[in-house]
Formats: structure tokens, sequence, C-alpha cells
């Protein structure tokens, strides 16, 4: 049974933002088009069983799209160093592809373990790309990035229904990594040693590695509100903690407090700091006297 996506208005025009990150997002699609219509592309796709032509609306088509994309930008890369143009490219590349993936998680369409974790694997990684494209360029603006690549999902979507999940989806992964980012914030001023996940770490649902006083090291899952925190166990706390140990924690991040960008001052995440480096001993001291908020 699939999941449906809540409504979201879909706005007529693209906000008026960061003139550079718009222009280099049109560029990046205009480039985009034209490599798909590339011979060396279609020699790709035909090698692989898909229809250049008539395949654009699956999702092996759009597989084949981020990896000839991916090589692309890698090469490019170790030639002329990163850019903001070569970093829109690589996130809109690999937008559909994401769609396809996340909603086949979904809608539970995918039929074998191993297609269920390639879907797993790709989600993780294009959440990874809005993270590291954020931290590049921190001063880029969420509704204008958001606008882009909402855009790019038309080249792959005809319905009104799926693009609409699109919207869903993208706007979810984008305040999903602005949370996780502002909790990574956060973390630096609690004065802890902490780490982003490995990709095995990130499909088991931990986001951030965190050094603990009394257990080792802590498995923290960012949630950008307190509602995921109470779908996991009955709480009225802004965490709970599983039977392994792993903290399911609310980012202590209001939406407002981002003013359109990925990151939160630094003097919010300051003063922030202590009530999460307290909230996160208090998770730990539970775990470790075994009186845990159990998660299902």
């Amino acid at each position: 049974m699939g999941v449906e996506a809540p409504k979201i208005q879909i706005p007529e025009q693209r906000p008026k933002a960061d003139a550079e990150l718009a222009d280099a997002f049109t560029s990046a699609q205009h480039a985009v088009y034209k490599l798909t219509a590339g011979p060396h592309f279609r020699d790709l796709c035909h090698k692989r069983g898909v229809d250049p032509d008539n395949d654009m609306g699956e999702m092996p088509y759009w597989d084949t799209v981020e990896e000839f994309s991916s090589a692309f930008v890698e090469k490019n890369r170790s030639l002329s160093g990163n850019s903001l143009r070569l970093s829109t490219f690589e996130l809109l590349a690999a937008t559909p592809a994401y769609i396809f993936h996340e909603t086949a998680l979904t809608n539970g369409s995918l039929k074998t373990a191993n297609a269920v974790r390639q879907s797993k694997e790709m989600a993780s990684y294009y959440n990874s790309l809005l993270r590291v494209f954020a931290t590049e360029f921190p001063d880029s603006s969420v509704a204008t990035s958001e606008g882009a690549l909402l855009g790019m999902t038309n080249m792959a979507l005809e319905s009104k229904e799926a693009r609409q999940h699109a919207a869903w989806l993208i706007h979810s992964s984008i305040r999903g990594a602005q949370h996780e980012l502002a909790f990574g914030q956060i973390l630096a001023h609690t004065g802890r040693d902490f780490s982003p996940t490995s990709l095995d770490e990130d499909l088991n649902g931990a986001d951030y590695t965190v050094d603990g006083s009394r257990t080792g090291i802590l498995q923290i899952d960012v949630k950008a509100s307190l509602d995921k925190i109470e779908q996991k166990g009955e709480t009225k706390l802004p965490y709970t903690v599983s039977s392994d140990g792993k903290i399911t924690m609310y980012s202590m991040v209001k939406d407002s407090e981002f003013h359109d960008k990925f990151f939160i001052p630094e003097a919010v995440a300051a003063q922030k700091a202590p009530a999460v480096d307290r909230l996160l001993t208090e998770a730990e001291h539970a775990h470790a006297i075994g009186k845990l908020i159990y998660s299902s």
C-alpha cells in the first residue's frame, strides 16, 4: 500500500532570490538536456537496454542519466575543481532518479531485497548530495534550490499526481537536510566529538555518531519535527531511545530559524547547544540504566 503525499501548492513562479544561483540551475538544466541528447549517452542507453527516446518516464533511464552525469562531474572536478555550476548540474541530474527510487520505496513496488537496498542507497546518496551542496554553498537560497529541483522533475514525470508527489519528496528532503545540518552546527558547540554516519549507518537510520560520556559512541537519528518523535513511541520528551541504544531526537530547530538558508545562525546554534548536550546525556543515561523508551 502506497504512502499518500500531503498536498503542497506548487508556486507558479520561482521566488526571486539569489540571481547567480538561479542562473546556475537554469544553465545546469540546459546542460542535462544537452548531455542526454549526445551520442555517448545514447550509446550507453542502448548498451543497457534503455530506449533514450521512449523510456524517459522510467527509472532505468534516469539511473543512466545519474551515472553518466556523475562520471562527467567527477572528470571535470579532477581537471578544474568544483564550481557552483558543476554542483547544481550534479544535483539536478540526480533528482529524477531519486524521485523514482524514493517513490518505489514508499509505494512498496520493489520486489527484492537487493532492489530495496539499491533504492535506499540512492536516497542516501541524494540526501548526501544536498548536504554537500549546502555546505559548499551555504548562502544558497532554499526556495530557489527547491524550485529548480522541482522543475527538473518535469522532464521525467507527466501526471499531476506524480509531480505533486515529487514536490512533497523534494520539500521533505531539503527540510530534512536543513535540520540535519543545523543539528551538526549545534553539536559543534557542545564540545563533543561527532561525525556524519557512514553509508551503512545511514541506511540503518542514523545521521550522526557522537561521543557519549557513559556508553561510548551514540548513534543519533535527527528528526525535523516532534511529530516524528511521537511516532517512535509515547513520550513527551524530544527524543526516544531504542532497545539497541540508538537515539532519535528532534533537531530543536524551528523552520522559521533558517531564513531561507540551509543553516541557522551560529549564535542560535550556540544558544541551543547546552540543551542538546543535556538531552543527549539524559538519553544516554536512560539507556545505561535500562529505563528505555522503546520504539517499535
